[in-house]
Parts: C-alpha cells; sequence; structure tokens
C-alpha cells in the first residue's frame, strides 16, 4: 500500500496541514487535466477545514468539482444535514461547482440518483482527485459502519443503516470501490479515543466488519493527518 502518515502537534495544525495538502493535489489534478474533484466526509470533521477556507482562500476553487462522500437522510435545511453545514460554513464553494445528493427523490433512489450524476460528471469509473475521509471513535469512515451490509456493497454509492452515531437516520455513503479508485484518499483523525484504530491500522488489522477504516486501500495514496493525541508514539 502506498500509505503516508503525516504527523501534526495539534489538532489546530492537522486543519491546516490537510487544508494544504488537500489544496495541493487538487491544483496537480489541475495543472494535469484542466480541472479536480474532490469528495468532502460528512460529520464534524470537515467543519474546521470550511471555517478555515471562509478566512484563507482555497486555491483554484473554481476549477474544483465537490461532492459528499456520505450524507445523512435529512432535508438540507436540517442542522443535522451534511451539506447544509458545507454550504453554510464555506459561502466560496457555488452551486455550480458542488454535486450534492437530492434529497427530493424517494428514500430508495437518492443513492442511485446520485451515483448517476457522479458518472455524468466524471465518467463510468470515477477516479476522484482526493477523497476527504474522517475517522469514527468506532473505527468507521464515510457511513461505512461496523457489521452493516455498506461494507460489503458493489455499488459506487449506497443506501446505508445509521450505524451507531446519532441521530438515527438512514444515510448514503461511498463504498469501497469508489473511494479506493481515488488517486489520493487523506484521512484525517485527531484525538485520544482515535488511538486505538491508529494503532490497529498499524498493526495490519484488515477485519473491515469491525474496523471499516481498514478497507480503505485506494490504487492512489493514502495519507493519513493525525495530531500526537492520536499516535503519541510516533
Amino acid at each position: 500500500m502506498n500509505r503516508e502518515f503525516v504527523l501534526c502537534d495539534t489538532a489546530d495544525g492537522v486543519t491546516r496541514m490537510s487544508s494544504e495538502l488537500i489544496q495541493r493535489l487538487c491544483t496537480e489534478a489541475m495543472l494535469e487535466r484542466g480541472s479536480a474533484s474532490l469528495a468532502i466526509s460528512g460529520g464534524s470533521t470537515p467543519q474546521a477545514l470550511f471555517k478555515l477556507w471562509q478566512a484563507e482562500t482555497f486555491h483554484g476553487l473554481a476549477s474544483v468539482k465537490v461532492f459528499m462522500s456520505d450524507e445523512r437522510l435529512v432535508p438540507t435545511s436540517s442542522n443535522d444535514s451534511n451539506q447544509g453545514t458545507m454550504l453554510r460554513l464555506w459561502p466560496d464553494v457555488t452551486r455550480a461547482q458542488v454535486y450534492l445528493p437530492d434529497m427530493a427523490h424517494a428514500e430508495e433512489s437518492i443513492a442511485s440518483n446520485y451515483q448517476a450524476e457522479m458518472v455524468r460528471v466524471l465518467g463510468e469509473r470515477p477516479s476522484f482527485d482526493c477523497v476527504m475521509l474522517g475517522l469514527g471513535e468506532d473505527g468507521h469512515t464515510a457511513s461505512l459502519f461496523p457489521e452493516k451490509p455498506s461494507l460489503t456493497d458493489t455499488n459506487l454509492i449506497c443506501l446505508a443503516d445509521h450505524g451507531s452515531l446519532p441521530p438515527p437516520v438512514k444515510r448514503l455513503t461511498f463504498t469501497y470501490p469508489l473511494i479506493n479508485n481515488a488517486r489520493n484518499v487523506v484521512v484525517i483523525a485527531t484525538g485520544a479515543k482515535k488511538l486505538p484504530w491508529i494503532d490497529a491500522l498499524l498493526a495490519c488489522n484488515n477485519d473491515i466488519s469491525t474496523f471499516p477504516l481498514s478497507g480503505v486501500n485506494p490504487h492512489g495514496k493514502l495519507w493519513i493527518v493525525l495530531d500526537r493525541a492520536a499516535w503519541p508514539e510516533a
């Protein structure tokens, strides 16, 4: 596996380093192909990035196609909506460049419609320039939760159970086939509660049923950006 750990002293340092890395990967894609594709995770992980990008310009943002790697099936106006949070906290990103799941569809067709939109924009076998992911305290990433059917789904995007996290709603999520076709995956992990999972990753625990992050093995490069609380022995 082509994998690199990037260690920062603090959680704020992780945010800044992740921002610099994501922007560099997008810039490299723009130089090579004229545009870049970026998938942003849901949950709390990207919110610090959005706030940083409020204050500091994301270079070349107009040439970046932005998708959500997972989303809760709630109205965009809900405080639990990941896309609503992104649009509120990252005002520089425009509707013209953001491709969001349409919650107006019937629940069972939201994932398939989003997949069709992604294929239309990025091609039959989408390969994201950068997929940004978090790491949950239960070892999940995106909305790939332990012991859930989404772990073995072969669609690019699937409907997922809510897992162990509130709110108790269904979600949609990128699956391993889509995540692992990326040119780069950036995993952000901060805090001591992530330490057992970093240890598991270093120990090559490949049991995706209990440790979903272990199934992330992109054909490109895996970057893991973390603070000393998550990996104090480094």
